[in-house]
């Protein structure tokens, strides 16, 4: 299967998972449908912003954390997120998988790919702790 498909299937899975997840009992204050559910992990993997729920009202703090996990895989991307982990395990990421990223980061070579992925990293992480720090004061 060509990168491109394979990247398309897996956020196609991302995304049919994270419905489920969020059909979960525990993840909604009241039963949502299965469609409203798609809607909002599609939104949310996206990175969208769209809703057809309330995730503040209708949703529990478990729905609320499902949602935030399928926007940061959605934003970072799922290779990068995935090399970030198999960084931090200290494994390898093989060919196969340095042209996943490259097709999703769409970059021509190979030797930058790592850099790009940790500078990704950082600013994301600065960011977002800049953001959460603000929410708390």
């Amino acid at each position: 299967m060509p990168p491109p498909a394979l990247l398309a299937s897996l956020y196609g899975v991302l995304i049919v998972l994270g419905a489920a997840a969020l059909m979960l009992p525990a993840a909604t204050v009241k039963e949502i449908s299965w469609s409203d559910a798609l809607f909002t992990a599609t939104s949310a993997v996206t990175v969208t912003g769209l809703a057809v729920i309330d995730p503040g009202n209708d949703m529990t703090l478990l729905g609320q954390a499902i949602l935030a996990v399928l926007v940061q895989l959605g934003g970072l991307g799922l290779m990068t997120f995935a090399v970030a982990i198999l960084g931090l395990l200290g494994m390898q990421v093989g060919l196969t998988g340095h042209q996943f990223l490259r097709e999703e980061l769409k970059q021509d070579t190979l030797h930058q790919l790592l850099p790009l992925v940790q500078t990704i990293l950082r600013v994301v992480l600065v960011c977002e702790g800049l953001g959460a720090l603000v929410l708390l004061l």
